[in-house]
């Protein structure tokens, strides 16, 4: 069944015709628990009605468009401007700093500011507005620098709407009003706004849609009009908002994170997307903004349909089977793919900011590249199979297994600073040794014993050196103790829901005191050694051996510290 209705005319591309029926007949066979609304030009066609057809949408991906069509009218009224750095606008929340490549509107639009992801142990739920200034500050916890990868940043989108409210003195839910509703002749019930506490991936802000005004969101993609076929934002602007040139890329032939929406090629045409969907969003869009066609995919039940995926073949099977063919555009030419791109490599689509779940991440969903040789690039995943990748083009390779999906590819950053590769769509970072960071967690225990087991000369040397030695070591070892099962266990709760950061300053500056009376060993068994202050006798080779122990695991210590990011560490956040 196809349920077909037009809105008014307006500033279309210029449309390639399809034919509803057609167009279903192409998607009966995907996700039976799903609603399927094709945008062709000004008609609109439901072409899988599906249960629940006056159901609101909530979609993390929507929201993103909605912010940025937003963001489009605030730039062509010259209220702000996309590199503008945010640190200028609410210094409050996020401060300017001469050593850090600023934050721009621009990054905060396409997800690459490189905030941390809020833990997610956090208790999620409304709140009645948004975060609060005060409290969001708590969040502004670099990961990496502005303008390195695109992926999922909930901090950003809260630190962008307080940017916008700063910019106009307005609440957001006025810019909805004034910048949506009112300019497509929707009811304020079409979009209401619900504010959620940040933790994990969790949406600040998200709205919820009728399914009238998700289809003219998506819409915007492909007609720059509104009500009285009047134009929603200048052409010039519009034209700015669809401009591949400006978007941010790892790799020519990679997905372009635009202004809060993705663009990939697929087959020579420009395919517009929801910007870093994942599967637990129950709604996301696809467009050919050069063909004038979009589709709306709405998965009934999230857990059996994936929404993006259902998007992503609709608008496939719809490019390869519909569209008439055309001549794949060149891309960037790129320096052969060099033999340094072996490593370990973790994924990247999130930045946890506690340490426990930056752990947890580097175990759950890792990669090792291995040497080069005749037949590829060997890759060795998490449960230890190899698969060997052939070279495709520069930085870009596939899966040569005749088994495997033929779909499974491999794409390196020859840009930015390096490090990143996009397997499948999804994002990874290089980590090469700081790799084993979750290997040492394991052998953290018999660090720390092995050096609390220094403290026995305490009690059987009477020499002043190794007794002080003794106290060094079972002080900085209990210090060090407290302060690790503090950040693995307590940080988030005392500083998010407590809000006692001076308590986690205090742990991090006893951690650290720690750490530095801990490496005094080291140079107490040179001293030791030195001065001819071993004892003698049968005993001397088990107290050198037993001094080597204590200096291994006090530099190891260290080395562990480092990498996790713990050791020189003493503010809160």
């Amino acid at each position: 069944m196809i349920a077909c209705y037009a809105l008014p005319t307006g500033v279309y591309a210029q449309s390639i015709a399809l034919n509803p029926a057609t167009v279903e007949a192409m998607v009966n066979d995907l996700g039976p628990k799903s609603r399927i609304i094709m945008i062709n030009g000004p008609n609109i066609s439901v072409l899988r009605p599906g249960d629940n057809a006056n159901q609101q949408i909530k979609s993390a991906g929507l929201t993103k468009l909605l912010v940025a069509a937003i963001t489009q009218r605030l730039i062509a009224e010259g209220a702000v401007e996309l590199d503008t750095p945010v640190s200028g606008i609410i210094p409050e929340i996020v401060e300017a700093n001469p050593f850090e490549r600023a934050v721009t509107v621009r990054h905060l639009l396409q997800e690459t500011a490189g905030f941390a992801t809020p833990p997610s142990v956090l208790q999620s739920g409304p709140k009645p507005d948004l975060i609060k200034a005060h409290h969001l500050k708590k969040f502004i916890i670099k990961q990496r620098s502005a303008d390195q990868l695109s992926a999922h940043d909930p901090v950003g989108w809260a630190v962008l709407v307080h940017t916008l409210e700063a910019a106009v003195a307005r609440p957001f839910p006025f810019l909805v009003k004034q910048h949506f509703t009112i300019p497509f002749g929707l009811s304020p019930s079409d979009a209401t706004i619900q504010y959620a506490k940040l933790s994990g991936k969790h949406m600040p802000v998200l709205v919820s849609f009728s399914e009238e005004a998700a289809t003219t969101l998506a819409q915007l993609l492909v007609s720059n009009s509104t009500i009285n076929d009047k134009t929603y934002v200048p052409r010039s602007r519009y034209n700015a908002w669809h401009d591949e040139a400006s978007g941010h890329r790892l790799h020519p032939n990679a997905n372009i994170s635009m202004i809060g929406f993705s663009a990939h090629r697929f087959g020579g045409r420009t395919i517009l997307s929801s910007l870093n969907s994942w599967c637990g969003d129950n709604t996301a869009f696809t467009a050919f903004p050069r063909e004038g066609s979009a589709f709306l995919a709405v998965s009934l039940d999230s857990k059996q349909t994936c929404a993006s995926h259902l998007a992503k073949t609709v608008s496939e099977r719809v490019a390869t089977n519909l569209f008439p063919p055309v001549t794949p555009s060149q891309t960037l030419a790129l320096p052969p793919s060099p033999s340094t791109l072996s490593g370990r490599y973790i994924r990247a689509d999130t930045a946890p900011a506690w340490l426990r779940e930056r752990l947890d991440q580097m175990t759950s969903d890792w990669f090792t590249i291995g040497g080069f040789d005749s037949s590829g690039i060997h890759l060795t995943a998490t449960d230890g199979t190899t698969r060997i990748y052939r070279t495709t083009g520069p930085y870009m390779y596939e899966s040569a297994d005749p088994f495997h999906d033929s779909k499974d590819a491999l794409i390196f950053s020859p840009f930015k600073l390096g490090g990143y590769v996009i397997k499948n769509n999804d994002p990874y970072r290089r980590i090469d040794i700081l790799g084993v960071a979750s290997a040492f967690e394991q052998l953290l225990p018999w660090i720390l014993l092995t050096l609390a087991s220094g403290g026995i000369y305490r009690f059987t040397m009477k020499d002043r050196a190794w007794r002080n030695m003794a106290v060094f070591t079972i002080m900085g070892t209990a210090l060090v103790s407290l302060g690790l099962y503090m950040e693995l266990t307590a940080w988030p709760h005392v500083l998010y829901e407590q809000d006692k950061a001076w308590l986690i300053s205090s742990w991090r500056v006893a951690l650290n005191i720690g750490l530095m009376a801990v490496l005094t060993v080291p140079m107490f068994t040179v001293s030791f050694s030195r001065k001819d202050k071993l004892p003698q006798g049968l005993i001397e080779p088990v107290v050198k051996l037993h001094l080597i122990l204590l200096s291994a695991s006090a530099i190891s210590l260290l080395l562990m510290l480092v990498a996790w990011g713990v050791a020189g560490t003493f503010s809160a956040y």
